[in-house]
């Protein structure tokens, strides 16, 4: 329901269902990579980047999970730098 909320742009919503799947499966990397999307989609990079560093912990098995990390981070870089020279991702 996160990623679904996520491509209807309520990023509100996908950060409650996220926070309810990270609550349900901790161990599940991909589960805090959505929260962490949805967390910057709110721009709330501190605790997105608390998410993705969870996502790193979480199920390093998986073979996608260094790429939706890396990319994750990639993001929270962008917003830094708008924030930092006064420009906004939004418009």
């Amino acid at each position: 329901m996160s990623v679904i909320s996520l491509k209807r742009e309520d990023a509100k919503a996908a950060v409650e269902y996220g926070e309810l799947a990270v609550k349900a499966s901790p161990g599940d990397f991909a589960t805090h990579v959505v929260l962490g999307r949805a967390l910057l989609a709110t721009e709330e990079p501190a605790r997105a980047a608390a998410e993705f560093a969870g996502s790193r912990k979480a199920g390093p098995q998986q073979s996608r999970r260094p790429f939706q990390s890396r990319n994750g981070y990639s993001r929270l870089g962008e917003m830094r730098t708008q924030r930092a020279s006064g420009t906004n991702s939004n418009g």
